[in-house]
């Protein structure tokens, strides 16, 4: 079995964003399920979250009745209950007068002043008690219309980290990194199985010290699905899981041109180093550009690379070498 150092780039990307959602799949076919049951719990969520909001609303509802058909009896006994007070109040305050002159109720001047106060504040809520009550209908009436009318905020609000968790789980099963995740770790399943003494590295970046002119541009760095490296050389791969539309559309950067800068850079920071003979391929599920003339890549299904792999045995490399260059790539 080839040693496999991390994991598909796309994949590691869509991990970043599930994990932070809170999963955690092993393959992208996992994903597919997950949506499934973040669909299940969002629609329990909304039944639940709209029951919660119809039991406030009957329960006010209910209240407003009652307010309403107990208004008169209501208002009667609010009045007798203030009534009683202000007599309370009243015999409390002539007991405490009772038989003191001028001079002993002025020296009691804020205890008596604190009694009418009382009177004073008991017989205005007396006269507006029936605008109390009505009030209090009034604010259980809008508090009532107002709860009907944000029914659709209300459980908008409290489903929303799982219709969050929906979103991002189609975004993630809609995005160019989930089919290039399918195809990268299919590729990788495959290439496993190559011997022992094939190292695959994945997500490779791969720099130079100093920027180079390369096709007419400056080259500094290269981003790489995967890189073989083997006693017969390195393999630079690129994956593409493109549908026959978006081939069509064109709106892409040129794979060829693509994995030709890889393969170069690779070149001149490993082959030269350690005299190892670099090649491309582009491995594709789906749809692929056509092939230019003058690219030097070799364009293969999924399924044909390694055995395209293998069909290298002319030795560049004894396995200390290869081991040194993985270890190199690593440690850049």
């Amino acid at each position: 079995m080839a040693k496999i150092i991390s994991m598909s780039g796309a994949w590691k990307s869509i991990l970043k964003d599930l994990n932070n959602t809170g999963y955690y799949p092993e393959k992208p076919s996992e994903i597919s399920n997950l949506l499934k049951k973040a669909k299940k719990e969002l629609k329990d969520n909304e039944a639940r979250a709209n029951q919660q909001i119809q039991e406030k609303i009957e329960v006010l509802k209910k209240n407003l009745q009652e307010l309403e058909k107990n208004f008169e009896s209501e208002l009667q006994k609010t009045r007798n209950q203030i009534s009683n007070e202000i007599e309370t109040v009243q015999l409390e305050l002539d007991i405490f007068q009772n038989g003191m002159g001028w001079i002993q109720k002025l020296i009691n001047y804020k205890i008596i002043k604190k009694y009418k106060t009382k009177l004073s504040e008991l017989k205005k809520k007396y006269k507006n008690c029936s605008l109390i009550l009505k009030r209090k209908i009034v604010a259980t009436k809008n508090d009532l219309d107002k709860t009907q009318s944000t029914i659709d905020d209300f459980v908008s609000n409290e489903c929303k980290d799982s219709r969050n968790k929906v979103f991002i789980l189609q975004s993630v099963l809609a995005s160019p990194n989930f089919a290039g995740a399918i195809a990268e770790m299919e590729l990788i399943e495959k290439l496993k199985t190559l011997p022992d003494n094939y190292y695959l590295i994945n997500d490779v970046k791969i720099s130079l010290v100093e920027s180079i002119r390369f096709d007419g541009e400056w080259l500094t760095s290269a981003q790489i699905d995967h890189l073989v490296i083997s006693p017969y050389g390195i393999f630079v791969i690129e994956v593409k899981n493109w549908s026959k539309k978006f081939t069509l559309d064109g709106n892409y950067f040129d794979p060829y041109q693509q994995v030709k800068r890889a393969r170069y850079l690779c070149y001149r920071v490993i082959g030269e180093k350690y005299n190892l003979q670099a090649r491309s391929i582009i491995a594709y599920k789906g749809s692929i550009p056509k092939k230019p003339p003058e690219s030097q890549s070799k364009v293969l299904q999924i399924e044909k690379v390694k055995d395209y792999i293998l069909r290298f045995k002319d030795t560049n490399a004894d396995n200390n070498i290869v081991e040194e260059v993985v270890n190199f790539i690593i440690n850049q």
